[in-house]
């Protein structure tokens, strides 16, 4: 995985780390603007287990009737402390990486070509 700056948000500078070897992994700032493209189809609904352990949703955020909540990325946000971001509105943000209430979408890549022999 590419942890360079060059996966944050381009006015940050904050260093991302060494790069890894991940088999499953969180977007960075630059992959979930490259893979989703826009604001509403970031928009993330949570699953019951993730509102029953108490994750933050926007009261006026929905996607088809249902409370959207902000997710983390594994890009740094504008300082050390902080880590890139998903807001409930679908918008590349950054939060207090401490921060408790956000979701996690872990990702892989699949091998399609493998899958299809």
């Amino acid at each position: 995985m590419d942890n360079s700056s060059r996966q944050s948000y381009p006015d940050f500078t904050t260093d991302g780390g060494k790069d890894t070897d991940d088999k499953i992994f969180l977007l960075s700032y630059a992959e979930a603007d490259r893979y989703f493209g826009a604001d509403t189809p970031r928009e993330c609904v949570p699953m019951s287990y993730a509102m029953y352990r108490g994750v933050l949703v926007a009261q006026d955020s929905n996607v088809d009737g249902r409370l959207t909540g902000r997710w983390w990325l594994r890009s740094p946000g504008k300082r050390v402390t902080d880590a890139g971001i998903i807001d409930q509105y679908g918008t590349l943000e950054w939060m207090y990486a401490y921060w408790e209430e956000g979701m996690v979408r872990p990702v892989l890549w699949v091998d399609m070509a493998y899958l299809m022999q």
